[in-house]
Formats: C-alpha cells, sequence, structure tokens
C-alpha cells in the first residue's frame, strides 16, 4: 500500500513537471457535485468510544447508526497562480438514522483550497483541502461544528469550458463542547466516506 502511493506520488509529480501550463492568474471555475456519502467512524475521545461504518439492519452496537446517505455541493474557485486556486463551497449533506423517523443532515460552508499538479487542457488532476463550519441537526439536535476535508479530482473536459469528474475525499466533522459543560463527554469526530460526480464550467 505505501509503495503504491509513493509510486503514484513520483507519477505525479513527474507528469506535472513536465506538462504545460494551461490555466491563467484570474481564471474561474464553477462546480457543482453530488453522489454518496459512507459513514466511516464515529470517535468519542472522552469515552473512549468508537462505531464504525454505516447501519447494516442489525442493532450490534458496534455501527454508526447512520445509514448510507447523500450530498450535494457548489463551489467557485479563482486561480491565485497557475497551479493554486481559493474559493469557497456551499453543500447539504444527509444519513437517515437506523431510527426511521430522524435525518443527520448536515450544511457545510468551506474555504476550498485546490492544487492543480496535472492539466492538460482537456484533463486535469485536483488536490483540495477544505476547511470552515457547518450546521448540523438530528432530532432536537442542532449545532454549528468546525469540518475539514481533504479529496482528489481527475476531470475530464469534453470541451474548452465543460469538464465532468469524480472526486472522492474523507471529511471530519468535530463536535466540540467546553469541560465546564455536562455534555463534555459527548465530544466526538465523524468521518465521512464521500464519492460524487463533479460537472465544472471554466472560464
Amino acid at each position: 500500500m505505501k509503495k503504491g502511493i509513493l509510486v503514484l506520488s513520483v507519477l505525479v509529480l513527474v507528469v506535472g513537471s513536465v506538462s504545460a501550463l494551461y490555466y491563467e492568474k484570474g481564471d474561474g471555475i464553477f462546480s457543482i457535485r453530488a453522489g454518496v456519502s459512507f459513514p466511516a467512524l464515529t470517535h468519542f475521545p472522552n469515552k473512549g468510544e468508537t462505531y464504525r461504518w454505516f447501519y447494516t439492519g442489525k442493532d450490534n452496537g458496534e455501527d454508526t447508526g447512520l445509514k448510507l446517505g447523500g450530498e450535494a455541493f457548489l463551489s467557485y474557485q479563482a486561480f491565485l497562480t497557475r497551479k493554486v486556486a481559493l474559493g469557497g463551497e456551499l453543500g447539504y449533506c444527509f444519513n437517515a438514522s437506523r431510527d426511521k423517523d430522524f435525518m443527520y443532515t448536515t450544511i457545510p460552508l468551506t474555504v476550498k483550497f485546490s492544487v492543480f499538479p496535472v492539466q492538460t487542457g482537456r484533463f486535469d488532476l485536483v488536490f483540495n483541502l477544505n476547511a470552515g463550519a457547518c450546521f448540523n441537526r438530528f432530532d432536537d439536535y442542532r449545532k454549528i461544528n468546525p469540518i475539514a476535508m481533504v479529496s482528489v479530482n481527475p476531470q475530464f473536459y469534453i470541451s474548452d469550458s465543460w469538464g465532468l469528474g469524480l472526486e472522492l475525499g474523507c471529511w471530519a466533522n468535530f463536535e466540540t463542547y467546553p469541560k465546564s459543560k455536562a455534555n463534555y463527554e459527548n465530544n466526538c469526530i465523524a468521518l465521512f466516506l464521500p464519492a460524487t460526480i463533479a460537472v465544472t464550467y471554466r472560464h
């Protein structure tokens, strides 16, 4: 596994160093993407408890209690240099719970930082880092939490402006309480693995 990651990293660096740069400073990219969200892990550090993967229909007390969900995002970015773009992204994510009456929803608003090491005009390989805040809702629970995401996005352009790609990543939702609060023990980190189809317009 480590060798595979190392080989992939070397290939990206080599291809990126020899490929021509397509983008100019000030170029913009608008993207809309949608797909599925896999609940991967929920960890409560103060309780020493960890729950993994999505609810399969059996109450074994080991899964996250969330089912396979979906998500959709809108983003816009502008190039600060010929390889680096910065912008914002707004999304909506949902996962049904083991109790069919409740839905876990997240509305993230993040700053999106992207690096384009490979860009040929018809193909981009993009690495993204998002950070910001999200509004979470589950039954009577409502809270604004920090959120972060890393992703990779191979993008193919069918014309000079329009592209279609796949974005794969991992996002972390941090539920935090100060020690002075009674629910301090509920501090947790929830990890989700999204897989989305992205439609991109560049100008």
